[in-house]
C-alpha cells in the first residue's frame, strides 16, 4: 500500500509540474511575440506617417501647381484678347 501510494504522489507532483512547464512556456512565447508585433507594428506607423506627411507635400504642390497654371492661362487669354479681337484697346 505505501509503494502505491508514493507512486500516486510521484504521478500527481509529475502531472503538476508538466502542466506549469505548459503554461509557462506558453507565457515565455506569447511575450516574445507580443514584443516582436509591438515593434513591427511601430515600425508600421512610422511608415505610415511618413507616406502620410509625403502625400500632404505633394497635394500641396499640385495646389499650388494649379493656381499657377490657371493664372498662366488667364493671363495668355488676356494677352490673346488684347491682341487678336481688339478689345482691349479704345479707337479714337
Amino acid at each position: 500500500m505505501d509503494i502505491t501510494l508514493v507512486t500516486l504522489i510521484i504521478a500527481i507532483i509529475g502531472n503538476v509540474l508538466a502542466i506549469l512547464n505548459f503554461f509557462f512556456g506558453r507565457k515565455d512565447k506569447g511575450e516574445k511575440d507580443s514584443s516582436a508585433s509591438s515593434y513591427k507594428m511601430g515600425q508600421i506607423e512610422a511608415k505610415i506617417d511618413f507616406i502620410s506627411s509625403q502625400i500632404k507635400t505633394l497635394s500641396d504642390k499640385f495646389d499650388k501647381y494649379d493656381t499657377e497654371v490657371e493664372d498662366k492661362i488667364q493671363k495668355a487669354m488676356e494677352s490673346h484678347i488684347l491682341a487678336y479681337h481688339n478689345k482691349g484697346t479704345k479707337n479714337v
